[in-house]
């Protein structure tokens, strides 16, 4: 059994535009839910531009989590693939 990595690649590439889809949904709405609110003393947090700011920060985050999944994965793929060749039947 070979892994076919083009097709990793391709299911990885899904994977990260999932993650960015979920991730740009939850912020917007968040965000706007917190900037209809009202304020609650931390003026300069309460504008577009920190809450940008602060989601980049959690972007980052979100982008090396899913990275360090992929490569689990992409490990999880070889170290499979290397079982099941290593206990073929000649």
């Amino acid at each position: 059994m070979r892994v076919n990595w083009r097709t990793f690649r391709v299911a990885a590439l899904v994977q990260i535009a999932a993650l960015l889809v979920c991730f740009c949904g939850w912020f917007y709405l968040r965000t706007v839910a917190y900037l209809k609110g009202p304020p609650d003393g931390d003026a300069y947090a309460h504008n577009w531009s920190f809450q940008l700011i602060v989601g980049a920060v959690y972007l980052g985050g979100v982008l090396l989590l899913g990275g360090v999944l992929i490569v689990l994965e992409a490990a999880a793929a070889w170290f499979v693939a290397h079982i099941v060749r290593s206990h073929r039947q000649p």
